[in-house]
C-alpha cells in the first residue's frame, strides 16, 4: 500500500503515523505533479492500494487542495470512496494497474492559439477521471469528479511576464456562474518569464464543479492575463480576450 500527503505536514503526519505501508512526500507544486505520481507507482511495483491523506479546511496549518493527487491517480486505479475523520479525509483507490495508462503529456489535441502577449496555446485536453472529452461535441459533465484540463504552452523568447489562465462557466445567459485561477508554471515550478522560447510547456489544471451549480449548458471559457497586472492579453486576430475551449452539460443533483 503507498499513501500519499502534503509536504507542509510532513513533520505533523511523521508523528502521528506509525503503520508500515510506505509513504511517499510531495512538494506543493503542482505542475510536476504527473511526472511525480507517474514514476512514484512504477517505483513501488506490486503496489495494489493508494490512500490520499487530505488535511480538513477549517484547521488553521492545512495544506493546498489535493485535487490534482486524486484526479492523476484516478488514472491508474479505481476510486473506492473516502473516510472523514476529524482533522483530515482519507481518500481510497484500489485495483492500481500501470498498464495503457493515459498520459497528458501524450493525449493533447494540435492547438494554435497566439497571444499578442508572447504566449501560445499549443495542444489541449479535457475530461473526467479516466474519461477524455471530445472538442467537437457537448461535453456531459458530472458533479462527483473535478474537470481536468491539460495544455500545452510556448512563449517568445525573453519573455518577461508571469501570467495566470482563469477558466470560467458561463450559462446559456451569458453570465459568468463560476471560475477558477491558477499561475502558469513548469515542471520546476518556474512562472512563464522563467521559460526558454523552445520549450513547449505541459500544465495541468483542475476545476472543481460546486454543489450548487445549477443544473443546464455551460461554456468553459479562457483568460490569459498578466499575474501583476491583472490586464488580461487578447488571441492575435479575433482580439478579444476570452477564448472558448468546451460545451458542457452539467445534470441534476441525483
Amino acid at each position: 500500500m503507498q499513501q500519499f500527503y502534503h509536504h507542509l505536514l510532513f513533520d505533523h503526519y511523521q508523528y502521528l503515523y506509525q503503520g508500515a505501508a510506505q509513504i511517499s512526500y510531495f512538494s506543493s507544486e503542482k505542475a510536476d505533479l504527473p511526472q511525480k505520481v507517474e514514476s512514484t507507482l512504477y517505483d513501488s511495483k506490486e503496489l495494489s492500494t493508494v490512500k490520499v491523506v487530505e488535511w480538513a479546511e477549517d484547521i488553521p496549518w492545512k495544506a493546498h487542495e489535493s485535487d490534482h493527487l486524486n484526479f492523476l491517480l484516478s488514472k491508474y486505479g479505481r476510486f473506492q470512496g473516502s473516510q472523514e475523520h476529524t482533522y483530515f479525509i482519507v481518500h481510497n483507490y484500489t485495483d492500481i494497474s500501470l498498464q495503457g495508462t493515459w498520459s497528458f503529456h501524450e493525449g493533447l489535441e494540435p492547438l494554435t492559439i497566439d497571444y499578442d502577449g508572447g504566449i501560445s496555446l499549443r495542444g489541449f485536453a479535457q475530461g473526467q477521471g479516466v474519461e477524455q472529452m471530445s472538442t467537437r461535441q457537448v461535453f456531459e459533465l458530472r458533479r462527483d469528479r473535478p474537470l481536468w484540463t491539460a495544455m500545452r504552452w510556448q512563449t517568445v523568447p525573453d519573455l518577461e511576464v508571469d501570467y495566470s489562465i482563469s477558466m470560467r462557466l458561463y450559462n446559456r445567459e451569458g453570465e459568468r456562474a463560476y471560475q477558477e485561477d491558477a499561475v502558469l508554471r513548469r515542471g520546476s515550478g518556474h512562472p512563464t518569464s522563467y521559460w526558454w522560447m523552445k520549450d513547449s510547456v505541459e500544465f495541468l489544471t483542475v476545476l472543481t464543479v460546486p454543489d450548487d451549480l445549477p443544473a443546464g449548458e455551460y461554456e468553459l471559457r479562457l483568460v490569459v492575463y498578466d499575474l501583476e497586472t491583472l490586464i488580461p492579453t487578447v488571441e492575435i486576430g479575433v482580439w478579444e480576450p476570452e477564448t472558448t475551449l468546451a460545451r458542457l452539460r452539467l445534470a441534476e443533483n441525483p
